[in-house]
């Protein structure tokens, strides 16, 4: 996917360039400027194996990448996931054949208030998608903000997508469609006791054809298990107004997953 690579390079190289033109001298009186911090992220891996009437195998790759320096912040993100079915006398059944790649700047010139742009890149055989790409840019704002882990920020925003069917026709559509959308979206994250949860929501409005919506969403709940290491389950939800011939509107996953911090 040339252009899921390029668009990572593109990002990576403006996380690289930007602290160059943003390091300005301060003034002699001014207080020294906190450390930055470099790259954190998280590795998640979860599986399924089961054997019997029927043998079924299924994994999942999460990985996720940030960075904060001054009013700048990027997030680089990968998934993966897969599954098989085996029944006797049957064919074998893929279950799952998903990957997604995820980029997200955004650029804080208040406390409150930030301008993000982001970029997704995503195959999903099972569901006929042959490739879908995700374009937005627009304001954000900080309605809740204690600290990393406590907070509740709000998106609006303007995209284009592309979705690739591989040839296969939705009832009066060709097998691709390009969309000017709007987008809405929202992130809670909230500490509770011991146990980390966080909620995602995001809906998605083509302006051309608003009957091919796109609502989705993630549910996590993690629990520390040693420094580094913690236990999570994930829900992530999507439902398509006007799917691809042959696949479902509504899309249900939930992964349990081993996870360790960096």
């Amino acid at each position: 996917m040339q252009i899921a690579r390029f668009s990572l390079a593109a990002l990576l190289a403006l996380a690289l360039a930007a602290p160059a033109s943003a390091q300005d001298e301060a003034p002699p009186d001014a207080p020294e400027a906190p450390e930055e911090k470099g790259w954190t992220g998280k590795v998640s891996l979860g599986g399924n194996l089961s054997s019997g009437t029927t043998d079924s195998f299924g994994g999942a790759v999460d990985v996720g990448a940030e960075r904060t320096w001054g009013k700048h912040e990027v997030k680089l993100g990968a998934f993966l996931s897969y599954g098989r079915t085996n029944s006797p006398g049957a064919r074998a059944v893929t279950q799952t054949n998903e990957q997604r790649l995820t980029q997200y700047y955004s650029y804080s010139p208040t406390e409150r208030f930030y301008w993000y742009g982001n970029l997704e890149q995503a195959r999903d055989t099972v569901r006929n998608i042959e490739l879908r790409l995700f374009a937005n840019t627009g304001p954000g704002y900080r309605i809740w903000h204690v600290d990393d882990l406590n907070q509740l920020d709000g998106e609006l925003g303007i995209g284009y997508r592309y979705e690739d069917y591989g040839g296969i026709r939705t009832v009066g559509r060709e097998p691709s469609r390009n969309d000017v959308n709007g987008r809405a979206a929202f992130t809670f994250l909230r500490t509770l006791g011991i146990a980390q949860f966080g909620q995602t929501g995001e809906f998605l409005l083509p302006f051309n054809d608003t009957g091919g919506w796109i609502a989705r969403g993630k549910t996590t709940l993690s629990f520390p298990l040693v420094a580094g290491w913690a236990f999570e389950n994930a829900l992530q939800m999507e439902y398509f107004n006007d799917p691809p011939s042959g696949s479902k509107s509504f899309e249900l996953d939930y992964i349990v997953s081993l996870v360790y911090a960096f």
